[in-house]
């Protein structure tokens, strides 16, 4: 199985969601008297939406209603390049500034309350694709792709403010959400706040540590072998976007296409060539991923073109093919710990009637048959062992005699 978790959620579509909440709250102050009619005229109402019944109760609109058709396109044409292409997961990446607000950022991909998964293509998704799980299905229901969730928080010198950065204890339901947690660390106190802090395993821990190396020829903070080595080990890894080093529209790792790094490809390329290089050299090719990070379907590369793209970084083939399949699978397994209980994860196993007749049922020692349990069996004598037995009885009679 291949992996790609990052395809930018489009940027706009949600902004008009979280704008109508902002400007709903500016506009609910306007005066004493206006606030006191409009009092009156909810008062007025509640009883009359009271009479409706629950079918008044709100429901989580469609993800695919809050895109523009366009965006809604170009999302369809990279999900279904994916699973042309042989991925099996894939994550839609939302990015946030300085801030996550679990009011302006809901997931909208969340699980419903039966539960079931709501991907934004369902007839795309393994899960809600029935189709797919039939033997004699035509190939391009097997082409489907698992859509999950992703959220980046971009930590700068504003999110290690008193203000925060959101990414705490009172936001744990919201970010619990999402199936993938990650930041972007761009000063030196964010990046040291997310290796060693962050990532941690809490409800609110980091899964994906993502730095920016195409926007500057340099980091702005130093890659110290310890501070790397801690993430590590608490089972966070590091992203790295190919997009810019194939030269084609994507993400360029700041959120925003116009940046100067997707303007200048070729700066944009070897600054990411010599970035990447770095981070190798310190991690050893252990704990990173590659992912795309496109904004269009030409930007998609199959799993061996990245294999070969990672060989040329610097990785052996072992390691370049985990960096987009094991190490993948690795993530989502420690996103799966952030919702359970001191990240304790067990697949239960379940038994065939068959199976279960061939093991032996357990024993009670209180109530256990002297039949059931096994008699050792008799040593065995030996023609040695009998002669020295015959040689101590005539010594015995001898002496009696005497």
């Amino acid at each position: 199985m291949f992996y790609d978790f990052n395809i930018p959620w489009p940027a706009g579509s949600l902004g008009a969601t979280s704008s109508t909440s902002g400007g709903s709250s500016s506009a609910s102050q306007p005066s004493k008297k206006k606030s006191k009619h409009q009092h009156a005229s909810q008062s007025q109402s509640q009883p009359q939406q009271a009479s409706t019944g629950p079918e008044a109760a709100p429901t989580n609109p469609e993800p695919l209603s809050l895109l523009r058709d366009k965006d809604s396109s170009t999302l369809h044409e990279i999900v279904s390049e994916l699973g042309e292409l042989g991925y099996s997961y894939m994550a839609f990446n939302r990015i946030v500034q300085s801030r996550f607000d679990p009011a302006q950022h809901s997931n909208v991909l969340a699980t419903g309350r039966d539960g079931l998964p709501r991907p934004l293509f369902p007839q795309l998704d393994p899960r809600t694709n029935a189709d797919s799980k039939k033997k004699n299905a035509p190939r391009s229901s097997h082409t489907n792709v698992t859509q999950l969730s992703r959220l980046t928080v971009v930590l700068d010198e504003q999110s290690m403010a008193k203000s925060g950065n959101g990414i705490v204890t009172n936001n744990a339901t919201a970010l619990q959400s999402y199936d993938l947690l990650a930041v972007r660390p761009t000063t030196e106190a964010a990046f040291q706040h997310a290796c060693l802090t962050l990532s941690d395993l809490k409800p609110f821990s980091i899964d994906i540590i993502s730095l920016d190396f195409c926007s500057q020829s340099r980091l702005p903070f130093l890659l110290k072998r310890t501070t790397v080595n801690a993430a590590i080990e608490n089972g966070v890894q590091f992203e790295i976007c190919y997009g810019p080093a194939v030269g084609c529209k994507s993400d360029g790792l700041n959120g925003d296409p116009s940046s100067s790094s997707s303007n200048d490809p070729l700066r944009a390329r070897r600054n990411l060539i010599s970035g990447v290089r770095d981070l190798l050299r310190i991690t050893n090719g252990k704990g990173v991923f590659f992912s795309s990070g496109a904004l269009e379907a030409l930007a998609l590369r199959g799993p061996h073109d990245v294999i070969n793209l990672a060989a040329v970084f610097g990785l052996n083939p072992a390691a370049a093919r985990d960096a987009i399949s094991h190490n993948c699978r690795a993530l989502l397994v420690r996103a799966q710990t952030r919702k359970t209980y001191r990240g304790v994860v067990s697949h239960p196993v379940v038994v065939g009637v068959e199976e279960s007749q061939r093991i032996p049922p357990p024993r009670d020692v209180v109530g256990e048959s002297v039949a059931a349990v096994p008699q050792p069996a008799a040593p065995v004598q030996t023609s040695q062992s009998a002669s020295l037995q015959e040689i101590k009885a005539s010594k015995g009679k001898r002496k009696r005699q005497a």
